[in-house]
């Protein structure tokens, strides 16, 4: 094959928000508005529509580089090349899904292509595909061994399925700017061989394999994706009607504000990835202030350093790296950090056995047993005998002590007192990917929430993956929303009249979940959801085009987004997709008896997509809901506003949440 003449490829003008392209611009990546498009006319839609000819180009530029990058990086794989020395196996996985990323693109081009698929098979052979194209496919099918793989390939390789092209577009204009600076690393690698060279090589080759991913779920993507409709349908213009954009009052200042928190957020990550790959909690410290010194010094060190740790993530690494919260030293920190509160206590509630979900039974509409029957459910005041397994941890904050319980005693004031009403409580549950997070590390969230809003709140410690697996996590929200419903009456002399659910990203799954089961099993529905940013869909094959922004997004890019949806779900689980996993594939039927529904989406969320369709699904099920965008922020901007020098438009989005809150108290009937 012919060499290229390298230089970065042409993309489609489309008009896009140039502070937004600068603030993209910064991170030399594939996902800037350029490839994604700006959404003009409707929110939800792209301007990258194309046609067969225009797609067919852009496929043979994408097969000819790939195979450019693929021949240079065999060449190192011979040459034993010492950048192998310590990431041999997983760089041959990489070559392995470039190679598979070339069959896929080979299959599109036999799709779309009028010329007869032989000719097409040998004219865009790089991989034996002259006599052994469908034996390759088979070849691919081991290589995505957590995707749900049937016939789809052989069907768009005979032409008896039709690719969405717009979809595939729109992976490939972004495939093709990463391989440009695949290939730019891989000709600095060639000029200056060196430690740094190597490492950069190492981090795009693995940012270019992730597109493989990207690539199979294009396929996969269905021909009436509302997010490449020529025209709005009904369901789009009753969304509307709900759905709001804010921007910042000051641009420019607010990008300045973010990069100072993404520096932050980098500083951490490069500490924390030097830290954790040593032995002791002392040796760990001791790496931690070392490195932190160092990069404090060298911000884009920093930045290198923590972009190549999160793409190239090492599962047992970066598990530590999200449980240090949980250990004594960052509790107590964290602690100190906050202002005294009234109640901030640990209780722990056993679980109803019979109320358990399993992967099996979740179906299953039987009233629960919890409910039905007036069990001994008593809390424990003390983790002694802990097992979660058998409990639930959850952490009741309140800026009020309701004086039922005598937390220093752990028992009631008075077992036979009357319980004390609350005009509501709120549940709160963290995100953190399913992986990370806690009660504890909520506590500058929860503190302030509870401060503010006059009542107490109940922070779920559910189990996290990969130990626990769903539906473990949803099982501990479930058992935890039962028992306050029912017997925080009697065993805190408590009693909410109305409840809140609230949760962000991973949280926010798991409080639709909760809702979802209330009306599947006919219990009370929780009265009010807060819910933001949230994770809508556990499914490796699902495809939206925010999706793409995971390429280069600091907080929640791709590799990460890979191993939560390996890490949560069984794999029957991901065989078999259910709405108590994924919310965002909730029946209508259901939907349409959601209590009032508010949601905060960030613009720049490689979720985002996922959020808007939800927003479709209820809107057009006429239930009251309401979300709005802020277009600026990134997914978990919670943690932006956190301090005093966080980002202004995280905080802003923070109250109008709270706001919302507190427009459902106000008008509940005051407490006797």
């Amino acid at each position: 094959m012919e060499k290229l003449e390298f230089s970065q490829p042409k993309i489609p003008t489309v008009d896009i928000d140039k502070k937004i392209e600068k603030f993209y611009d910064q991170h030399d990546g594939a996902s800037d508005p350029t490839i994604l498009g700006q959404r003009i006319h409707y929110p939800f839609r792209y301007t990258f529509k194309t046609d067969k000819k225009e797609l067919l180009s852009l496929l043979r530029t994408s097969n000819k580089v790939l195979k450019e990058f693929d021949d240079d990086l065999t060449k190192l794989l011979n040459e034993k090349h010492p950048i192998f020395l310590t990431y041999e196996e997983e760089l041959k996985q990489v070559d392995t899904r470039i190679r598979n990323m070339e069959l896929l693109i080979v299959v599109c081009i036999i799709n779309i292509c009028e010329n007869s698929i032989d000719d097409i098979i040998y004219e865009e052979s790089t991989y034996g595909l002259r006599k052994h194209l469908f034996e390759a496919i088979d070849e691919i099918k081991n290589d995505i061994p957590y995707f749900s793989v049937n016939s789809e390939i052989e069907n768009y390789a005979l032409r008896e399925a039709e690719i969405n092209i717009n979809a595939v577009y729109c992976v490939c204009l972004a495939l093709v700017k990463q391989s440009w600076f695949t290939m730019m690393s891989m000709a600095n690698l060639k000029d200056q061989d060196d430690k740094h060279t190597r490492r950069d090589l190492l981090y795009v080759s693995f940012k270019l394999a992730a597109f493989f991913d990207f690539l199979y779920s294009a396929l996969l993507v269905p021909k009436d994706c509302v997010f490449w409709d020529t025209e709005p349908t009904p369901e789009v213009v009753k969304m509307l009607r709900c759905y709001e954009y804010r921007d910042p009052e000051n641009i420019e200042e607010h990008l300045e504000a973010t990069k100072k928190k993404l520096e932050s957020f980098d500083l951490t990550i490069a500490v924390a990835s030097k830290g954790f790959r040593s032995g002791s909690m002392f040796k760990q410290l001791f790496d931690g202030v070392r490195f932190l010194i160092k990069y404090k010094k060298d911000k884009d060190r920093a930045k290198t350093q923590s972009q190549f740790f999160m793409t190239v993530l090492q599962e047992k690494t970066i598990l530590r790296m999200m449980r240090f919260t949980e250990t004594d030293l960052v509790k107590t920190q964290i602690r100190r950090g906050l202002d005294p509160i009234a109640v901030d206590k640990k209780i722990y509630i056993p679980f109803s056995e019979g109320d358990l979900l399993t992967e099996h039974n979740l179906d299953d509409d039987t009233f629960p047993i919890m409910i039905q029957e007036d069990l001994e459910m008593k809390c424990k005041f003390s983790k002694k005998k802990y097992d979660p397994t058998k409990s639930v941890k959850v952490r009741i904050v309140s800026g009020v002590d309701w004086m039922g319980v005598n937390w220093k005693k752990k028992k009631l004031v008075d077992p036979d007192m009357e319980p004390i009403e609350v005009k509501a409580v709120m549940i709160h549950i963290h995100g953190g990917g399913f992986l990370g997070g806690s009660s504890s590390s909520s506590r500058s969230t929860t503190f302030r929430w509870s401060e503010k809003l006059g009542i107490p709140l109940f922070s779920i410690d559910y189990r996290l993956s990969p130990d626990y697996k769903f539906p473990d996590a949803l099982n501990d929200c479930w058992q935890a929303y039962l028992w306050i419903l029912k017997y925080s009456e009697r065993y805190l002399k408590l009693k909410p009249l109305k409840i809140i659910v609230n949760g962000d990203s991973a949280g926010g799954n798991l409080c639709i979940g909760i809702i979802n089961l209330a009306i599947q099993k006919n219990v009370k529905i929780p009265d009010f959801g807060f819910i933001i940013y949230p994770s809508l869909r556990i499914n490796p094959v699902h495809l939206v085009p925010s999706f793409l922004l995971s390429c280069d997004d600091q907080l929640l890019n791709s590799t990460f987004l890979k191993l939560v949806l390996q890490s949560y779900p069984t794999d029957y689980m991901r065989d078999n997709e259910h709405y108590l996993l994924s919310p965002g594939i909730t029946p209508d039927s259901m939907v349409s008896r959601y209590p009032p529904m508010r949601f905060l989406i960030a613009g720049l969320d490689p979720l985002r997509d996922d959020q808007i369709q939800f927003m479709m699904k209820m809107a057009s099920c006429e239930i009251d809901v309401k979300a709005i965008e802020y277009r600026y922020l990134v997914h978990a901007f919670l943690g932006q506003a956190n301090d005093p020098e966080g980002v202004e438009e995280a905080k802003k989005a923070e109250e109008q949440g709270l706001e919302w809150v507190q427009e459902f108290i106000d008008d509940l009937p005051d407490t006797a």
